[in-house]
Formats: structure tokens, C-alpha cells, sequence
């Protein structure tokens, strides 16, 4: 009795459904990751451009109740932010920008620092006294917002804050688009491209 051979180079019908369960393995452990990262870029994306209309609607606001001066800081904007929540105590501690740790919402580097939670879970913190510091094209606000609202444990990482920048004319732009020379009463800035996180767009 002759034994079975395979004559051909094709594979068995049992090679064939090994290989697929081996793929369909692979795909349910790859495949949900590959979602909830694009998932949660969409999200952080998503609570940047929330804290960019809070922020610019609160200082069209402010500008219809007060004159805007060079004195004008971050925390006179506090009273026309809508639906907001705020922290001034150090019960949250939230992400600095890529390559810095975390910021306490209370203290930080000798500075006084306000954290603000929006309804999204997403934080803008900023220090409290900095001011416009000028009323020219080149003055301008800043804030950061981390997306997720909540310290990653690491100075690097998809969940680290970004800055926005508020002009005292009202535009609004990420560190990496500002115009040279911006400042404010602490400093001068430049565009910074790589303090944009790959996952944000204003789109």
C-alpha cells in the first residue's frame, strides 16, 4: 500500500487553518489597540480645540464687560469661562508639557497655578498672574491643556500637555505656530514645533 505524498508545492487544507487561526490570534490582540490609539487621539484632539473655544470665548466676553490692558492676566478670563470647574488646591496634579513632569494645581516652581476642568475631563492650567504684558500683535497669553486630565507618570507621552497661546487680539495659536518674538510678563517665545503633539491638529 503506498504511503501519501505531496506532489505539489501548495500547502495542506490543515497548514491552511493553522496560518488562519494564527492571523485571526494575531488581529484580536493588535487590532483593538490600533482602535483606542486612534480613538484617543481623536479625543485628546478633540479637548484641545474644546479649551481653544473656552479660552476665546471667555476673552470676547471679557472684552464686552472690560477695557484690555497690558495688566489683562490669565485669571481675569476665570469668570466668563462656561461650564467649567475650578481647582486652586493641590488634590490634582496634571501633565506639564513633553519633557517636564507634572504640575501641581496649586504651586508650582514658586509660581501660583490654576487648573481648570472642562466637562470633557480635559484640564487648562496656567499660572495665575502672568499678563498680556503689552498691547501690541506680539502679546499673548498662555495656557496649557492636558487632554486627559490626569498625571501620565512619565516627563514623556501621547497624554503630556500642550500650549496654546491667546493673543491680545483675540487668535488663538499652538506653540508651534506662534509668530516669533510673542511675549508676555514672564518671557519671549518662539514656535516650537515639537511642543505639537503628533496626534493634534485644528481640523
Amino acid at each position: 500500500m503506498m504511503g501519501y505524498q505531496r506532489t505539489g508545492s501548495g500547502f495542506s487544507l490543515v497548514e491552511v487553518l493553522i496560518a488562519v487561526g494564527l492571523l485571526g490570534l494575531i488581529a484580536a490582540f493588535t487590532i483593538p489597540k490600533l482602535l483606542d490609539g486612534g480613538t484617543k487621539n481623536t479625543q485628546y484632539r478633540k479637548v484641545v480645540q474644546a479649551a481653544s473655544v473656552i479660552l476665546t470665548s471667555a476673552y470676547a466676553q471679557y472684552k464686552l464687560d472690560n477695557t484690555v490692558s497690558a495688566s489683562t492676566s490669565s485669571i481675569d478670563l476665570v469668570p466668563y469661562m462656561d461650564n467649567v470647574e475650578v481647582i486652586d488646591n493641590a488634590s490634582l496634579t496634571v501633565d506639564d508639557t513633553q519633557g517636564q513632569p507634572s504640575v501641581s494645581c496649586d504651586t508650582e516652581w514658586g509660581d501660583d497655578i490654576l487648573c481648570i476642568r472642562m466637562k470633557n475631563g480635559g484640564v487648562i492650567h496656567f499660572i495665575k498672574n502672568h499678563s498680556f504684558a503689552g498691547t501690541g500683535s506680539l502679546n499673548a497669553l498662555f495656557f496649557h491643556v492636558d487632554p486627559d486630565g490626569k498625571y501620565s507618570g512619565s516627563n514623556n507621552g501621547p497624554g503630556k500637555s500642550m500650549s496654546l497661546f491667546l493673543y491680545y487680539d483675540g487668535r488663538m495659536k499652538s506653540f508651534g505656530e506662534i509668530t516669533p518674538g510673542t511675549i508676555n510678563s514672564v518671557t519671549t517665545f518662539n514656535p516650537t514645533p515639537s511642543e505639537i503633539p503628533s496626534w493634534f491638529s485644528w481640523n
